[in-house]
This record gives structure tokens, sequence and C-alpha cells, in this order.
């Protein structure tokens, strides 16, 4: 697992795993959030903050698929969720599913 290659997330340095920690803490020692400031000291914290977190953060709506294609500030997100975009992605989402429902049960029942 430590000669897993691995390419920098802040550069073009590639190297292994082993050597990872190492890079970041003397190519970029003061990992910091673009969108609320916050500062890391190491990747992981980092990156779990970019992923589920950090509250400024815009993220793309999880109904992407189903027409709600908006992009939202993480922290109001749940305003987003009782738009009316994002009701009729929920509709549309359920009437899709119904008909695949309906869809396999037809394939079910045939003899």
């Amino acid at each position: 697992m430590k000669s897993l290659p691995v390419e920098c997330s802040f550069c073009q340095w590639t190297g292994v795993l082993n050597n990872y920690q190492e890079h970041l803490d003397q190519s970029h020692p003061n990992l910091t959030c673009e969108f609320c400031h916050e500062h890391f000291n190491s990747v992981n914290d980092f990156n779990e903050h970019k992923v589920s977190k950090c509250q400024k953060m815009i993220v793309q709506c999880k109904l992407k698929d189903f027409g709600c294609n908006e992009q939202i500030i993480r922290a109001k997100i749940k305003d987003h969720y009782l738009s009316e975009r994002h009701q009729h992605a929920i509709i549309k989402l359920i009437r899709q599913s119904s008909l695949q429902s309906n869809d396999q049960q037809i394939h079910i029942d045939l003899p």
C-alpha cells in the first residue's frame, strides 16, 4: 500500500503514498480551504473537510440526473431541498422508480 502511486492534488508532484505526507509537509505546509479559509495540518483532514464538512463549499444537487442540476452552497442545502425545482426532481425520481418497478413486475409475471 505504501508503494501505491499518487498524484498531489495541489501541484504536479507524483510519487508513492509513503512519501506523500512528507511532500505535503515540505511543499504545502499550510493547507487552506479556498471556500472558508480554514487551515489544516493533514491532507486527510483537508480532504474530509472538502468532501463533507465545509459549509461554504458549492456542491451539486444529488438529484442532478433527475433535472435538479443546481449548484448550492452546502450551508443552504436544506433550503434547496424545499425548493420547487428539487421537489419536481423528487417527483420525477419516484415516477421513474415506479415505472421501473412495474416493468420488473411485468417481466416476473410472464410465463
